[in-house]
């Protein structure tokens, strides 16, 4: 069911990112391309939350819970504005620019994955009378997946909003706004989720492992907004990509390479007709 969930995940982020190219200035292929990548470092952000937070909850429990090398979607959150650092140095794209363009499918990947979740009974909620029927719970429990993805379907919808109706934003506005949202109400959703260990449950001051996690992604936000929007310097920014970036490099040797090849071909072909004649 990871697999599935990748898989739809790598969907829903593509749709979202490649929904928001032209305002970017982003040809089809370049944006289709930019969208594999922020893919990429999705699979790569939500790996790593799982390894660190298992590896927190390792080190504070004593051994008792176990390292695991999982998937963690809120990764993408909370890890995407230092690992878009590498694409930013490959591309020359601005960092401001790669971050909002990434943000619509970072939260298209979590409301699809939580609803994998929900198909696979993982991450389920409290009990809940009223509740939906959970395999491992054998009990009507609260449906905090599905609110979940309500949750990133809102803020999807919030950051679209901005992005098509309001020209008078700063860029780089888009990823911290959809942040805090999904963040807020994820931290809401976690009160009533349900976990079977009290190192989870009680992870740092009475917040549980994930609302603690939302806690420093909404504080880390709340200051982008307030440099980005309290500094002069960042009311502009333009959409120009770095000529010397090594993926610009790459693509014009590529370019140069096959254009000498067609050439050389297109010569074989007359000097061999030549010989016919």
């Amino acid at each position: 069911m990871e697999n599935l969930g990748i898989i739809f995940g790598t969907v829903g982020t593509v749709l979202g990112c490649m929904l928001a190219r032209k305002k970017y200035n982003f040809s089809f292929k370049k944006g289709l391309f930019y969208s594999f990548a922020i893919v990429l470092l999705g699979i790569l952000e939500c790996k790593v939350m799982s390894l660190f937070q298992s590896w927190l909850l390792n080190m504070i429990s004593g051994g008792e819970i176990p390292i695991e090398n999982g998937i963690r979607f809120i990764g993408v959150i909370v890890f995407e504005p230092l690992f878009i650092l590498l694409l930013v140095y490959l591309s020359g794209e601005k960092y401001r620019k790669l971050m909002d363009f990434a943000i619509p499918g970072n939260l298209a990947a979590l409301l699809i994955g939580k609803l994998s979740c929900h198909i696979e009974g993982c991450c389920y909620g409290i009990p809940f009378e009223n509740g939906i029927y959970n395999k491992f719970a054998d009990a009507n429990v609260f449906p905090v997946q599905l609110c979940e993805s309500a949750s990133s379907l809102i803020a999807i919808a919030a950051v679209y909003l901005l992005l098509y109706k309001c020209n008078k934003i700063r860029k780089g506005t888009l990823f911290p706004v959809g942040a805090i949202i999904y963040c807020i109400t994820r931290f809401i959703w976690e009160e009533f989720r349900y976990y079977d260990n009290n190192w989870q449950l009680d992870f740092f001051f009475g917040l549980n492992t994930w609302q603690f996690w939302c806690v420093i992604s909404v504080i880390t936000c709340v200051i982008w907004l307030i440099i980005l929007y309290t500094n002069p310097k960042y009311a502009e920014c333009d959409f120009s990509t770095k000529e010397n970036a090594p993926f610009t490099v790459i693509s014009e040797r590529i370019r140069t390479s096959v254009i000498r090849f067609r050439t050389r071909n297109e010569k074989n072909i007359v000097h061999h007709k030549k010989k016919k004649k």
